[in-house]
């Protein structure tokens, strides 16, 4: 397992440091093909290593429903979180819509095991590489965050009232979806008076 997630992190590194190294150079001069092709073929690994992350994590349930309650992860999902974090942590700098969706849904698997460190966690994922690569423009991105944050205020509204950083990333977040637009961010947002009341 350990040597996996080496080459996977590896793999990551490389890419990821591609994708910046690419991008700055465009600020200075014109896009070549090579240089395409080269941020395909990068993006490429990243969205692949974590859609491969979402499906060994074991968020992905093929029996759930939208209606279904959260599963609890068991100690062999424990695990993964354990092993994994470093790995998940390169995920957020990535500014690709694809790569922030499947790693705030492998997230949001982990709620109950650290609610506090997975909500901040999101707060990253959403406002730092998901901002930079447009996924607040996603409708898809929309339905699990604002979903995310629901079940917070459900289950964890302590947390967000008791502890100053989740107040401040639970703004920042909707602020990020409200700025572009979405009626259900908006909504959450005029609620959150009441709910904090």
């Amino acid at each position: 397992r350990a040597r996996s997630l080496g080459l996977f992190s590896q793999l990551v590194t490389r890419a990821r440091d591609t994708l910046a190294a690419l991008q700055a150079t465009w600020r200075a001069t014109p896009r070549s093909d090579e240089d395409l092709a080269r941020v395909r073929e990068a993006a490429f690994i990243v969205d692949a290593a974590m859609r491969e992350l979402y499906f060994a994590s074991g968020a992905y349930d093929p029996q759930s429903s939208p209606a279904s309650p959260p599963r609890a992860p068991q100690p062999v999902h424990q695990r993964f979180y354990r092993e994994a974090h470093d790995l998940l942590d390169q995920m957020v700098e990535i500014q690709l819509p694809s790569v922030t969706h499947h790693l705030v849904e492998t997230l949001q698997f982990f709620v109950p095991l650290d609610p506090r460190g997975v909500f901040l966690w999101v707060d990253r994922a959403v406002t730092e590489g998901g901002q930079q690569g447009g996924y607040q423009l996603e409708p898809l991105a929309v339905d699990l965050v604002v979903g995310l944050i629901r079940r917070y205020l459900a289950d964890y509204r302590e947390l967000l009232h008791q502890d100053a950083d989740c107040r401040r990333a639970l703004q920042r977040i909707l602020d990020g979806f409200v700025a572009v637009g979405w009626p259900e961010a908006r909504r959450l947002t005029y609620q959150l008076d009441d709910i904090f009341r």
